[in-house]
């Protein structure tokens, strides 16, 4: 969403129109053999034929993107729904949106709210965490360090032990630093 984005407003910015579709999907890629020409790195199936669909719909400026894009992109960018659209090479009409804007959201569990996996089997790890913190809420100072491969749930055990926070009767203030993916071969980057 950001790439489609920026691409229409640097477009925009040496005064010339652009838009864009995006859809999600499976994507065959690699190299065809047809009628005697070798194609390299060609791109088949339904998900690049749809997107190119939904580029044709969108208008200048625009960036148009299918149902499942809009799932798997939750509630980090502003949307209008285009409606259903008849699109060539589609039996049943396909809903399509057009993206306003990103919007500010404080985390990735905020985009995906209500639609996280069930929290399971991190009891012990939820019981350490809460007994440090009522330790250092009595003034004993207290550090923890969570380590492990991306990926295995440390973000999200912080997450819940703030979630169980919030209901006691003082609940604690939050200070949330999150470092970018994009930076990781870049120590101390935050």
């Amino acid at each position: 969403m950001r790439a489609g984005l920026d691409a229409v407003i640097a477009v925009r910015e040496l005064a010339l129109q652009a838009h864009a579709g995006i859809a999600s999907g499976p994507v065959v890629v690699g190299d065809l053999d047809t009628a005697g020409r070798r194609q390299t790195g060609a791109v088949a199936g339904e998900t690049p034929n749809l997107a190119a669909r939904l580029e044709a719909l969108a208008g200048p400026d625009q960036v148009v993107i299918d149902d499942l894009t809009r799932q798997l992109i939750g509630a980090a960018f502003a949307l209008e729904g285009a409606g259903p659209q008849s699109l060539k090479g589609f039996a049943e009409p396909v809903q399509a949106w057009r993206v306003v804007g990103e919007l500010a959201v404080e985390s990735r569990f905020e985009v995906r709210a209500g639609r996280l996996t069930p929290f399971v089997g991190r009891e012990q790890e939820m019981a350490l965490l809460l007994e440090r913190f009522e330790r250092a809420t009595t003034g004993e100072g207290q550090a923890v360090l969570l380590a492990g491969e991306a990926g295995i749930g440390k973000s999200r055990l912080v997450q819940m032990m703030h979630e169980r926070l919030l209901t006691a009767s003082s609940p604690p203030t939050r200070i949330r630093m999150q470092c970018a993916p994009f930076h990781a071969a870049s120590a101390l980057h935050p």
